[in-house]
């Protein structure tokens, strides 16, 4: 098969969301399949609906780990026109949907022509939802105009105030076949959203590491000689960082010895988070490499995820790859990954709950053993990659 996904991020730039994509199209070559993907941005970026459309990005293309990629590019004649619609999607409410469609209806020629300049026509177009929908919306009429079928990983929290909530949920709504990373999602795309059940497909999520871990060298790198509670994400507000930082205090009452190690692209809102809790057992360290993250994770103690909302958290596979105790906050995407008391601990994510199963864990290491050791064996059954690209061609093989 021709393969074409359009992602809004691509690798380089760091996120769950493009590492799985990238792994996926690796996979796919691996398989025998053409592979060629679309992407708005390789950058690490804050307000995604500014630097979609204001960004300089210049038209190019480029390989990733062999696996070749398009960039669109934005002239200035399009930045200065895209300005008083990034303005107006600040806004929210019905601005926002308004501003949404005209920057839609702006950037959507130069995402045709990217998608249309491949080496071969597309046997299908699966759009991984990552950003804003201005390309995914653009690979819908691309898969439309040439007759080819068109897949959707929606990628994107259920949240009933989100003006790009009606995007998607048509998006879901027109495609073929929509790739759902949990049960809970699917049961949120056939019951909220109005999928016909038989085209949702369940597949997941699986680790993507280095082939080493050098845990000595990331102790060393940071003078640390303690255990640490790890977190990996983007420092956005639902991730829950100050939630974290909050129960480190507590933790520290007890276990005063524990550091705390974060790792994941920078915000605004993760500096003032940091600013206000300055203590040398916090180590800040933004995004890193894949060696890097890794390390982190094979020398944790255990792995604490206080998302409010997510589409799964590959991370949480990537910790069970190292037997490592999870503790994930008690919601839809999490609660189908994690059994509680069985693979990990699912709590309310607030400081209390939170230092409350960190203590348990740090207290009972034959507890925390258990717990990774089982996540690990679930890693390994059900979001091994050879799995995970099987069921993902099968979905494939269904449309065509």
């Amino acid at each position: 098969m021709n393969l074409l996904y359009a992602s809004f991020r691509y690798p380089p730039a760091l996120g769950g969301a493009e590492l799985h994509l990238h792994e996926l199209a690796r996979r796919m070559q691996a398989r025998g399949h053409a592979v060629e993907v679309v992407a708005q941005t390789t950058r690490e970026l804050g307000d995604v609906a500014a630097a979609a459309a204001l960004r300089a990005e210049r038209a190019r293309t480029y390989e990733h780990e062999g696996v070749p990629v398009r960039i669109p590019g934005r002239s200035p004649w399009l930045r200065a026109r895209a300005a008083p619609w990034v303005w107006g999607h600040r806004r929210g409410g019905a601005i926002a949907r308004v501003a949404s469609a005209r920057l839609t209806a702006l950037l959507a020629p130069s995402c045709r022509r990217a998608l249309a300049a491949g080496a071969a026509p597309p046997d299908v177009v699966h759009a991984s939802r990552g950003g804003y929908g201005f390309l995914a919306e653009a690979a819908l009429a691309h898969a439309r105009a040439l007759g080819r079928p068109f897949v959707f990983t929606r990628l994107r929290h259920h949240v009933d105030r989100d003006p790009q909530r009606a995007r998607y949920d048509r998006l879901a709504r027109e495609a073929d076949a929509v790739v759902a990373l949990t049960e809970h999602e699917r049961e949120v795309l056939v019951e909220r959203v109005g999928v016909a059940p038989e085209r949702v497909h369940v597949t997941g999520v699986g680790p993507v590491l280095a082939e080493k871990a050098d845990v000595p060298a990331f102790r060393r790198s940071l003078g640390l000689d303690a255990p640490y509670v790890l977190f990996v994400g983007r420092q956005v507000p639902s991730k829950g960082i100050e939630a974290l930082l909050g129960a480190a205090i507590r933790v520290w009452r007890e276990r005063p010895e524990v550091h705390f190690v974060f790792v994941g692209p920078p915000t605004r809102h993760g500096r003032r988070q940091f600013a206000r809790h300055r203590d040398a057992r916090v180590h800040d360290l933004g995004a890193v490499d894949l060696d890097t993250k890794t390390a982190a994770l094979a020398g944790c103690e255990l792995l604490c995820l206080p998302s409010r909302k997510e589409s799964f958290g590959g991370v949480l596979t990537e910790a069970w790859s190292f037997a490592k105790p999870v503790v994930a906050a008690r919601m839809g995407a999490f609660e189908s990954v994690v059994e509680d008391g069985r693979t990990g601990r699912l709590v309310d994510p607030a400081p209390g709950p939170l230092a409350d199963a960190i203590l348990a864990l740090l207290r009972s290491p034959a507890e925390a053993h258990a717990l990774g050791r089982a996540g690990q064996a679930l890693a390994g059954e059900r979001y091994g990659w050879d799995r995970l690209a099987a069921r993902t061609e099968a979905v494939y093989a269904s449309v065509l």
